[in-house]
């Protein structure tokens, strides 16, 4: 089939993902089930113990998404790619931005 532009294709398989949800989570499980068995009851553990800390980050993505949460340059060395960091998972919405290598030394210092 061509396709006169790349929005048109967008829309055809948007339309089929629509009309075949229900047969595509049987497949996605299946796949999953089949390659990643040993990942299912790790994630099925880490999203019962942590459940404040997804809630939190699963917040400030849709503030981010929506333009409701503006990303900032990392507070350490200005860089404009940054992420947010949380120090307190009750207050998702208050987070420092610090960029990929900034962020992970903080982890390294808070953590050990």
């Amino acid at each position: 089939m061509k396709w006169k532009s790349i929005q048109q294709r967008r829309e055809y398989y948007r339309k089929w993902r629509e009309s075949h949800r229900e047969e595509l989570k049987v497949y996605q499980r299946a796949y999953y089930k089949r390659h990643y068995p040993e990942c299912k009851s790790y994630d099925i553990e880490y999203g019962k113990n942590h459940r404040k800390e997804i809630n939190a980050r699963s917040l400030t993505r849709y503030y981010i998404h929506t333009g409701k949460l503006k990303r900032k340059p990392c507070v350490i060395c200005q860089n404009e790619k940054s992420e947010p960091h949380h120090f307190d998972y009750n207050k998702p919405l208050e987070v420092m931005w610090f960029c990929k290598s900034c962020h992970k030394k903080l982890h390294l210092m808070l953590c050990g």
